[in-house]
Order: structure tokens, then C-alpha cells, then sequence
């Protein structure tokens, strides 16, 4: 059983061609008249380094964002390459992957030496013939306000994409070579007004949904904790858990969230990390999980055994799946989640994870606007003699300046107005 085949960027004008054309019936009826929004001054910076050699690292709140980086693609009238992590390749039978390919996506397996994906990202950065997208949190975290923590991997390749055009033009015996550039981007999602009454009918269907009768007059804020309560009441019950008199919230949340990773964690023979943080623990049982699943080739003739073996692998990965998406919804919500910075859209994120609890799916739409912003441009160029001196601390001081301009761009995106950049 050989490695799964990895899936290259494909050039096709034509079916990138069509996708591009297609991008306004997919914000207009698919994601409900989603407007994206970009600073004139920050559109000027990138067609300024037009031609250049660029990383674009993107946060990734939302299933829409590789939409949104591809309007940003449009507006700049300039393809990019992307990263995607294997499985969507397969996604509508193999067609998701088709398209994906041909709008310049390539494959990664996450947590894996995939030599191929990561042989591909250092050549696309050598050569710069198109810029490079890739989300550095790593997945989606549905977190609007804030970030989790960054993947470092994709840094550390760009220096040595660095590295190796440095080392070229010393061969040549030239003085100089080209600087690979990189650009935090930030991505936001702002509802508009009268959100009041899309909220009430989302909190209704889920009181329905949950046998919950509120009180007369129950204030929002309360209402929502009562369907968060019975949620994890649920969680609980399908745990068999017994839950302390003196336990919080928080602390109920924690226990169910520690609960489902032993399980996951002991089926796949993962020690617990010291110390066992949340997010590391997620991250080593998808990418233990990615690594097993993507060994098998589905392209290849396979034997009767073979295909059994396989067909029960995904049988009991795709729970395992649903369970990760399921912790990586309520990665960040805990007791007074809302009131820490409430706003109607973190209102609406915590509905819309809650329907995804309860429903299989977010269904609360209400007219939005994606604000983009673009951090400072940095020259790896500039960094590299650092890099040489000592490469991990290279990485981990652009890795911290890069979560801090971030954190800076989602925190003023809440009082900008930036001019419209798609109508």
C-alpha cells in the first residue's frame, strides 16, 4: 500500500477562468450577499511588490475564506498558488479537488513528511512566479476576535526557500539575491444592522430543537447560557460522567473536551502531551488520523482485503472527524465567553457553533461584510543572516511578530470603514 498520490497545482486558465466569473453568484446566493471589503492602502502595497516573491498568511475563521483570498487573487488581476490540506481534494466525489487543482491548490497531509507538498511550497517560493497562500493557523478555528496558535512549519520553509536563492547566487559568485517577502492577512466577518431579530429566530429554533421553555422575559444573554447548560448536560450523559456539586462551567467544559481526547488519544495509541494543552492534543490526533487515512491510494487497484481495510478505516475515522470538528466548534468558549468583548457578531458565532452542536450545520444567515486587512510586508532577505546564526529562534521571533500584528489588525477592524473592494 503506497502513499497516497499527491495532488499538484494544475495550470488551466479556463476552468480558473470560470471560477473567477463565478465568484459573484457564489457570494450573492451561496454565502447570502457576502461583501468583501479591502483598505485602498493596503490593495496599493501588494500591486506595489507585484512580481515579487510573496508568502500571504491568512487567519482562518470561516469556511469562506479561501473564497475571499481568491477575490483578493481577482483584485489584484494576479493567480496564487494555495495550500489545502489533502482531504478536501476528495470532497463532491473528487470534483472539489479537480477545481481546486486548477485554481493553483496543491495537496499538504497535515502532521505528515509530505516531501512532495513541501518540495512543492519551497520551489513555488524560489521561483515567485505567483504569490502563496497559506492559512497558518493550520485549520478553520471559527474564532472571529482572535487566533489560535500559529503553525511554524510553512515559516521555516520559506527560510529555507530563502536560503536556497542565497546559496544560488553565491555559486554565480553574485553579491545579491532576491528577497522572499511575507504578509500577515486578516480576515473579519462584520454583520450588518438589524441582526436583533435574525438572532431571536436562532435562538427560538434552538430552544425548540433542545425542549427548552424560557422564562418570560429571560434576557438573551440568559436564554443562550440555558441552551449552552443543556448542551453540555447532553455531552455528559453521552459520556457518562459524573459531574462534582462544586464544578463551574468552565470546568464541566473542560472535562467533557479532555473526555473525548483520552478516547481519541487512546484508540490511537497518543501519549498526552506535557503538558497536555488543548490545542497540541487536536492537532496530534488530526494529524495521526491524516496520516494513517492518506496512505492508501483510492486511484489505485487495490485487493478485495485491501479495500475492506480501507472501507473500515474511514469507517471509524469519519466519528473520529465529526468528534475533532465538534471540539474545534467550542475550541475557545467558556463561562462569560460573550461578555469578555460582546458584539452581535460574536453573538452570532456562538450561535451559529451552537447550531453546528445541535444541528449538523450553521443555519443563522444574516447580510455580512469579510473586512480583509494586510499587515507589515517583512523580507525574509533581511532576516536571513538571523536565520543562519540560529534558525529556531528565527522562526519563532517572525512567528511572535506575525500573532501580534494579527491580533492588532482583528482588534482595529472593528472601527474601520474600508471602501468597498467587491460589488
Amino acid at each position: 500500500m503506497g502513499n497516497t498520490a499527491f495532488r499538484p497545482p494544475i495550470s488551466n486558465p479556463l476552468v480558473s477562468g470560470w471560477v473567477s466569473a463565478m465568484l459573484p453568484f457564489l457570494r450573492k446566493f451561496v454565502f447570502r450577499d457576502l461583501k468583501i471589503r479591502l483598505d485602498p492602502d493596503d490593495l496599493l502595497r501588494l500591486k506595489e511588490k507585484q512580481g515579487e516573491r510573496m508568502l500571504l498568511l491568512p487567519n482562518h475563521p470561516g469556511e469562506e475564506d479561501p473564497l475571499i483570498m481568491f477575490a483578493l487573487s481577482k483584485a489584484l488581476k494576479e493567480p496564487f498558488y494555495y495550500v489545502a490540506a489533502r482531504e478536501v481534494f476528495d470532497f463532491w466525489k473528487g470534483f472539489h479537488g479537480y477545481l481546486l487543482q486548477r485554481c493553483g491548490t496543491y495537496s499538504v497531509i497535515r502532521g505528515a513528511s509530505d516531501r512532495e507538498s513541501f518540495k512543492t511550497t519551497r520551489m513555488i517560493l524560489k521561483e515567485g512566479l505567483r504569490r502563496l497562500v497559506v492559512f497558518i493557523e493550520g485549520e478553520v478555528s471559527y474564532d472571529n476576535d482572535g487566533l489560535i496558535p500559529l503553525q511554524q512549519g510553512v515559516l521555516q520553509l520559506a527560510f529555507l526557500a530563502q536560503s536556497d536563492l542565497a546559496k544560488a547566487a553565491e555559486k554565480s559568485k553574485s553579491d545579491d539575491f532576491p528577497a522572499i517577502h511575507v504578509a500577515p492577512v486578516v480576515i473579519k466577518y462584520l454583520y450588518e444592522p438589524g441582526i436583533e431579530n435574525t438572532l431571536e429566530k436562532g435562538i427560538i429554533r434552538l430552544e425548540k430543537a433542545l425542549d427548552i421553555d424560557p422564562e418570560k422575559d429571560s434576557r438573551f444573554y440568559d436564554r443562550l447560557h440555558q441552551v449552552g447548560e443543556r448542551i453540555i448536560e447532553i455531552r455528559e450523559e453521552y459520556f457518562d460522567m459524573d459531574v462534582l456539586p462544586e464544578s463551574t462551567l468552565d470546568d464541566r467544559i473542560i472535562a467533557i473536551k479532555n473526555k473525548s481526547l483520552s478516547k481519541m488519544e487512546s484508540f490511537l495509541g497518543l501519549s498526552l502531551p506535557d503538558p497536555p494543552e488543548l490545542i497540541p492534543r487536536i492537532r496530534a490526533i488530526r494529524n495521526k488520523m491524516d496520516r494513517i487515512i492518506h496512505q492508501y491510494d483510492p486511484q489505485k487497484d487495490v485487493s478485495a482485503y485491501e479495500s475492506r481495510v480501507i472501507q473500515s478505516i474511514n469507517t471509524v475515522f469519519s466519528g473520529f472527524y465529526d468528534e475533532m470538528d465538534r471540539l474545534v466548534n467550542f475550541l475557545t468558549f467558556k463561562e462569560g465567553y460573550l461578555l469578555e468583548r460582546e458584539s452581535p457578531e460574536r453573538y452570532m458565532e456562538l450561535i451559529r457553533r451552537l447550531e453546528k452542536e445541535v444541528f449538523g450545520e450553521r443555519r443563522l444567515i444574516h447580510p455580512r461584510t469579510a473586512v480583509v486587512k494586510v499587515g507589515e510586508i517583512t523580507s525574509l532577505k533581511e532576516h536571513y543572516d538571523n536565520f543562519v546564526e540560529d534558525k529556531k529562534n528565527a522562526v519563532d521571533s517572525l512567528c511572535i511578530a506575525l500573532e501580534t500584528d494579527m491580533l492588532l489588525m482583528l482588534k482595529a477592524a472593528r472601527r474601520e470603514k474600508p471602501v468597498i473592494l467587491s460589488k
